[in-house]
């Protein structure tokens, strides 16, 4: 009986110290290093692709491209007012005035454009509503669906 108790302790321990932490927290074990990305796990039926790996400084160059100018800024405004419905102007009947707010944001009022084609009084360009465009990763908030508060709400 007491050999029993001896090693079912043993047992006990041994599992306590597999489960402790070892202070090598998110470190891979040596099974985990040896095993390349993408290999197939054994007992495994079928092996899971890889996901992409970017690096810091190509995910920061592409975020940087992603609205480089006050064109793309509005190329994506645009594009959401017409996904949106926004207006029921033409997008050539409405005016972009985009001003820097920042080294990371775009704020882009848009007006009605009232030219001959586009009918309205010339001496006048109303204020329809804004965006504001996250010049690192495209986000898009308008004040659209209610311009007089002011709150901006996110937008696809």
């Amino acid at each position: 009986m007491p050999l029993q108790r001896l090693f079912a302790a043993a047992c006990l321990l041994f599992a306590l110290a597999g489960c402790s932490p070892s202070g090598d927290e998110g470190k891979p074990s040596v099974s985990q290093a040896a095993t390349p990305v993408g290999a197939p796990v054994a007992g495994a039926s079928t092996a899971i692709a890889p996901a992409p790996v970017v690096t810091a400084p190509a995910k920061a160059a592409a975020q940087a491209l992603l609205v480089a100018n006050e064109d793309a800024a509005i190329k994506l405004i645009s594009e959401a007012i017409q996904k949106h419905r926004l207006t029921s102007l033409p997008i050539d009947c409405l005016t972009f005035m985009p001003e820097e707010e920042g080294a990371t944001t775009y704020s882009v009022e848009v007006h009605e454009n009232h030219t001959p084609p586009c009918k309205g009084d010339p001496d006048t360009s109303p204020r329809l509503f804004s965006f504001k465009v996250d010049r690192s990763n495209g986000q898009l908030s308008t004040d659209a669906t209610d311009p007089a508060d002011g709150e901006y709400q996110p937008i696809q």
